[in-house]
């Protein structure tokens, strides 16, 4: 009886040990892949840009250059080609490029994104301008 027990406990430890092997990366949520550190991801952190390596986030000294000809500057902009993305705190960029916020979900369109940004950017300044040209214009008329 206690051969049995025993067998019974050993049996139940091993099926409790059989997880699923897939990395954090490879899982999918809602089509968003999850965020686990690996060799060369980069993230902003404290104003610091951040370089996993060895285990652990480490400071970068220079800028880092990712695959795809992307290059994290030292003041967290993430450059490709002629798009920029600013990283806000937390965020990081794996090594092909992905985005992954800090909670570690990831951006799908986060170079997309910059082009939201630089139009509503443009939108605003235009209509900062056009505010300002007739408020001008108030005062001209209220000066005749």
């Amino acid at each position: 009886m206690k051969h049995l027990v025993f067998i019974a406990a050993i049996a139940a430890g091993l099926l409790a040990c059989n997880t699923d092997t897939r990395t954090t990366n490879e899982t999918d949520t809602s089509n968003h892949a999850a965020y686990a550190p690996s060799e060369g991801d980069v993230t902003y952190r404290g104003g610091k840009v951040m370089v996993w390596h060895n285990g652990a986030w480490k400071e970068a000294d220079n800028d880092v250059h990712l695959n795809n000809g992307v290059v994290v500057n030292r003041k967290g902009e993430v450059i490709k080609e002629d798009k920029v993305v600013v990283l806000d705190d937390g965020e990081v960029v794996n090594r092909s490029g992905r985005f992954f916020d800090k909670a570690g979900n990831a951006i799908e369109d986060a170079w997309d994104a910059t082009k939201k940004g630089v139009k509503k950017a443009g939108e605003k300044v235009k209509d900062v301008f056009t505010d300002h040209d007739e408020d001008d214009n108030k005062v001209k008329d209220e000066k005749k």
